[in-house]
């Protein structure tokens, strides 16, 4: 969580506010469905209680992430500009 606090410092600092994230994770295992809003929850609070949406899915099988030798996650943030 400190990387997400240290980011969301550079986010105020250069005038914006975050409006949302969305953040997808990618692989089989652990299923995420019984945490997932903890995990809402511990990302929206690292993040100043911005909007935080958590999806998961998996490559069916396919590459590193399919056959359950790692996972995946993509973020991206919608910012604002204060002002």
């Amino acid at each position: 969580m400190t990387l997400l606090k240290e980011t969301l410092q550079k986010i105020s600092a250069a005038g914006y506010v975050i409006s949302n994230v969305t953040v997808q994770i990618i692989g089989n295992r652990p299923k995420l469905a019984d945490r997932r809003s903890e995990a809402i929850a511990t990302l929206s609070a690292a993040l100043g209680g911005a909007n935080v949406s958590v999806l998961a899915t998996t490559t069916d099988g396919m590459g590193l992430t399919g056959e359950g030798r790692g996972i995946a996650a993509i973020a991206s943030a919608l910012l604002i500009k204060q002002g």
